[in-house]
């Protein structure tokens, strides 16, 4: 029942053979009709790991989540369609000799028989990969997007890997050592408490229309395509509803809304005012 709720939730007709193609087909559904989002912090919300509450949020309530909702929320479904699914652990902003972000992004390795190849998939992180990358040294094209997955060797056979979408020089490192879904709950605490947690200073939506990538950080709106990509500041409270109603597909009250507008708004008059660019 819930995992037709879920097929229904990202608009999925297709095939439920667990081949490469509907791995492929599954993933960017997923990233074309739910929303990388962390309003919840804003709106003094918990966002948890318990995949019930996942579950309500996402499928039920017509939320969007971040990398622990999402991504837990894709390997349970892959899994109850007959993929092995491991979850592993990642850092996303390492820096050297900082322990920090240990384990601050969660992505999934999926294993199938058809090609026998290990696939990296990730639908947590908003302006990542739309269709799984081979787990493999490589760059790898999507539409007008680079994707760059590096494989070192290291002293432990789990090995160690990086990721960066090359068009924005953004990525995350990682090992291949499976991971339970409770090992990132200290994460998922500080990351939507902390002061100095991106999340926590500013409010951020991505999704993907087709293959072009849209993202809202605060007012301020990007749109990639393939042709160009713009940038610019939304003036009212009726333009941001309509954004984060008509084009993430955010199911919120006008209340909410209200309140997510007079925070953004108050938080990008500060940035404004600070001399930043």
């Amino acid at each position: 029942m819930e995992l037709q709720s879920y097929l229904d939730r990202i608009n999925y007709r297709g095939p439920l053979e667990p081949t490469f193609d509907t791995l492929c087909a599954i993933h960017a559904a997923h990233l074309q009709s739910i929303a990388y989002e962390n309003l919840d912090i804003h709106l003094g919300n918990e966002v948890s790991i318990e995949f019930a509450q996942i579950v309500d949020k996402i499928i039920h309530r017509q939320r969007g989540g971040w990398c622990f909702e999402m991504n837990s929320l894709l390997a349970w479904a892959l899994t109850d369609l007959g993929y092995s699914v491991a979850l592993l652990g990642a850092a996303v902003g390492r820096q050297e000799g900082d322990d920090s972000t240990h384990l601050n992004h969660l992505i999934l390795r999926v294993d199938i028989n058809e090609p026998e190849q290990p696939y990296l998939a990730d639908v947590g992180f908003g302006n990542g990969f739309l269709l799984p990358l081979p787990l493999a040294q490589g760059t790898y094209s999507q539409e007008f997007i680079q994707h760059e997955l590096t494989v070192k060797n290291s002293e432990n056979s789990r090995g160690w890997c990086s990721y960066r979408n090359v068009n924005d020089n953004f990525g995350f490192d990682f090992t291949l050592q499976p991971r339970t879904i409770n090992e990132f709950a200290d994460q998922c605490h500080r990351l939507q408490t902390s002061p100095e947690s991106g999340f926590v200073k500013a409010t951020v939506c991505q999704i993907f229309q087709e293959k072009d990538h849209i993202s809202l950080r605060g007012v301020v709106l990007k749109e990639m395509r393939s042709t160009n990509t713009t940038k610019r500041e939304i003036d009212s409270l009726a333009e941001y509803s309509n954004l984060l109603t008509d084009t993430f597909g955010l199911k919120l009250t006008q209340p909410e809304i209200e309140q997510l507008w007079s925070i953004v708004l108050e938080q990008h008059q500060a940035w404004v005012a600070a001399g930043r660019p």
